[in-house]
């Protein structure tokens, strides 16, 4: 009899056991350590495994969103956002509605700027990874009132456009530093005195910039009605669209809407430093070291600068102008000695009134650069043997 005894209390012991264990599986899914499981992919990431990375990230966005953790589920779903994801068609099918969902639920509205912007980058680098071209097995998450089967460029550029509106439209009238929400980003490029609102227009320029946007809005008038810009055709044809705006006006438009916020707050450095980007944008050349309106356009800023104490962030580049024409290959020795000097004034005028920027601290390395002496040589590309050699010296004091 007491054996038997012995030997049912071992097997409630045993049931006991299995439903402890199943029951601490559960728990363990439900209460995810996340402080380790963003170490694990910290380190992932810095190792370059992404795939594995990606595997953890896809885990703590399904428990995340389905325990109500928040703050991880977003984290998450930026990291994924930027992330060098292997297999996006997966990403894009299977994860990234369930972020589309928690953005349309959430109640926070940094929390539901976040999202979108996330889902936005998202499409984007879809799109960007396909080089422009859409796949026909995209299904998306496309509104069931326009029924179509495969989305259009058209429809890519609208989606993320909506993206960025609807994460603008949730904090326009909250001054959120993005400094308070480091956590959630995997880079330290962000300038941690602007607001998320500046981050998310900053943003929306970059990718508008791309070439993917290049031609999308510049075709010829459609030649029916019922046919937009791109040639799609319209589901209604008593509807009525307005052009879209050109790759150039899009941009502009944000940089007015980004300017307009910096001067509301205050952030001068930002705006001038803003005004430079655009210039810069409208005139590529500027990378050649060429190009006298770019220089004109620095000038008038600069004049603007002055009165804000800021000139030293326009002569920065002024000076930079001067550097870059110093080495053009095609001026005369005495030309590029003359741009060289040049350069070097400004870099010292920097140095004199601003000298704890880091501006100053450019300048002062420019000038080290600059003053190095050097000596080059470059062979002819094909000689015959026991003939004479062709080498080309150059060299800068």
């Amino acid at each position: 009899m007491k054996s038997y005894y012995i030997a049912v209390v071992l097997i409630i012991l045993t049931i006991l056991s299995i439903f402890s264990c199943k029951t601490t599986t559960k728990l363990d899914k439900q209460n995810i350590n996340y402080t380790q499981q963003w170490e694990a992919i910290d380190s992932l990431v810095d190792r370059q495994l992404y795939k594995q990375a990606e595997k953890l990230l896809n885990n703590i966005i399904d428990v995340a969103f389905e325990n109500n953790d928040e703050l991880e589920g977003i984290r998450a779903a930026l990291a994924l956002s930027q992330l060098k994801v292997e297999d996006l068609d997966t990403y894009m099918i299977e994860k990234l509605p369930l972020i589309e969902t928690a953005a349309d639920t959430m109640n926070n509205e940094v929390g539901k700027a976040l999202l979108e912007y996330a889902i936005g980058m998202s499409y984007f680098k879809y799109w960007e990874s396909n080089e422009g071209v859409i796949p026909a097995k995209f299904q998306g998450r496309i509104p069931d009132d326009l029924r179509l089967k495969e989305w259009s460029a058209g429809m890519f550029k609208s989606k993320i456009d909506s993206s960025f509106d609807i994460a603008k439209q949730s904090i326009q009238n909250k001054d959120v530093a993005i400094n308070e929400l480091k956590s959630f980003f995997t880079t330290d490029s962000i300038s941690s005195s602007i607001t998320l609102y500046e981050f998310l227009i900053q943003e929306e320029i970059r990718i508008n910039q791309s070439s993917l946007f290049e031609n999308l809005n510049e075709s010829k008038s459609p030649e029916c009605r019922g046919c937009d810009l791109l040639g799609n055709e319209f589901l209604n044809f008593d509807e009525i669209r307005t052009p879209p705006l050109t790759q150039k006006e899009t941009v502009m438009s944000l940089y007015r809407d980004l300017f307009r916020k910096f001067k509301d707050l205050g952030q001068n450095e930002l705006w001038i430093e803003g005004e430079i980007q655009k210039i810069q944008y409208l005139y590529e050349e500027v990378q050649q070291g060429s190009g006298n309106e770019y220089e004109v356009a620095l000038s008038a800023l600069e004049k603007i600068a002055e009165n804000l104490d800021l000139a030293y962030i326009t002569k920065y580049y002024l000076a930079e102008l001067q550097r870059n024409k110093s080495n053009n290959q095609n001026l005369s020795k005495k030309e590029q000695s003359n741009y060289r000097q040049s350069a070097v004034a400004v870099y010292m005028t920097i140095i004199s009134i601003a000298p704890q920027t880091n501006y100053a601290k450019n300048a002062q390395s420019n000038i080290d650069l600059l003053n190095k002496k050097e000596l080059s040589a470059i062979m002819e590309a094909t000689y015959l043997p026991e003939a004479a050699l062709l080498v080309n010296l150059s060299h800068h004091e």
